[in-house]
């Protein structure tokens, strides 16, 4: 004999989301006997709702995915709860809830804009690529490259390198013992 009970029968999520894009979330929720009744479903995150909406249970044997974007944007582990209030009369309240767990990963790719002098190619080279959300770069001129830090990059464009006034057959011998993919 099936009791009155209304349950988030199951969550469906990506393990993985990417900072700063839309991520979906399927919610899928049944109820037995709870005819006329109507619940809130809440997606919150430390605090803060993300998604809320009203439930309106129409039917004897009622079942419903809600299919919910999200946006990832903060890098780190994001937990979210997944709600339905309770109904007056439900047989338990314990399956209203389920947690879901989302690593954000910030993959954003760096590239190194590294330059002998300054030109105003720089600033529209470096916004033209940044203009996609994906790619972060690093504008640098040759003293201020430490070439320790090359591996950071998975790409390097070198701007007038190698030229007539530049000694920069130390950067260049570096980005190729990396196998850092060049583009002059």
């Amino acid at each position: 004999i099936l009791k009155k009970d209304l349950l988030i029968k199951e969550v469906n999520n990506n393990a993985i989301a990417y900072l700063n894009n839309q991520f979906p979330i399927e919610v899928s929720i049944s109820a037995n006997d709870c005819i006329n009744s109507s619940s809130n479903l809440s997606l919150t995150c430390e605090g803060k709702t993300l998604y809320s909406s009203i439930i309106n249970i129409n039917q004897k044997n009622f079942f419903k995915t809600i299919s919910i974007m999200l946006l990832a944007d903060k890098p780190g582990a994001m937990h979210i709860v997944a709600n339905l209030s309770p109904i007056s009369g439900e047989f338990s309240n314990a399956n209203n809830r389920k947690d879901i767990f989302i690593d954000v990963i910030d993959g954003r790719e760096k590239i190194l804009l590294a330059y002998q002098t300054t030109h105003p190619d720089i600033g529209a080279i470096k916004e033209c690529i940044q203009s996609n959300q994906n790619y972060e770069v690093n504008a640098l001129s040759l003293p201020e490259i430490k070439l320790s830090d090359l591996n950071l990059y998975s790409a390097v464009i070198l701007y007038q390198i190698p030229g007539k006034n530049s000694n920069s057959k130390d950067l260049i011998s570096a980005i190729k013992k990396l196998q850092i993919p060049i583009w002059c």
